[in-house]
């Protein structure tokens, strides 16, 4: 119950308007693999009404991520976009194509950011 207090108190404040640090993209990245992480928690006993509201929250974030993958400069939050952007096409419903773009584009960018040692481009261990 805490938890979906919380998340409604998020789509509340925040879910109307695409703007501050709350939709930076590497923040909505963490939010969405939280969020979906957690949904069995946040949804159990869920209303109807809440249950829609989280799936048009959540739904309206990956399309937005997707739009803003793209242009994110490369670094960690740009591969936690293709992350999150992969596990959502994993866990709701889509087409196969989503799912074949998403991996096929989380792939590329481990190629490009994970080194032959395995760590990252960064040299940064966080």
């Amino acid at each position: 119950a805490n938890a979906r207090a919380l998340v409604s108190d998020w789509i509340t404040m925040h879910g109307s308007h695409i703007s501050g640090i709350a939709w930076e993209p590497g923040t909505t990245a963490k939010r969405i693999i939280a969020w979906l992480q957690h949904s069995s928690v946040v949804l159990q006993g869920a209303e109807f009404p809440f249950y829609r509201a989280f799936l048009k929250s959540v739904a309206i974030q990956i399309r937005y991520l997707r739009s803003m993958a793209r242009e994110m400069p490369d670094g960690k939050d740009r591969l936690r976009a293709r992350i999150a952007l992969a596990f959502a096409a994993l866990s709701l419903p889509a087409p196969a194509s989503a799912l074949r773009g998403a991996t096929r584009n989380l792939a590329e960018e481990l190629d490009r950011q994970i080194l032959a040692d395995g760590g990252h481009i960064s040299r940064n261990p966080m």
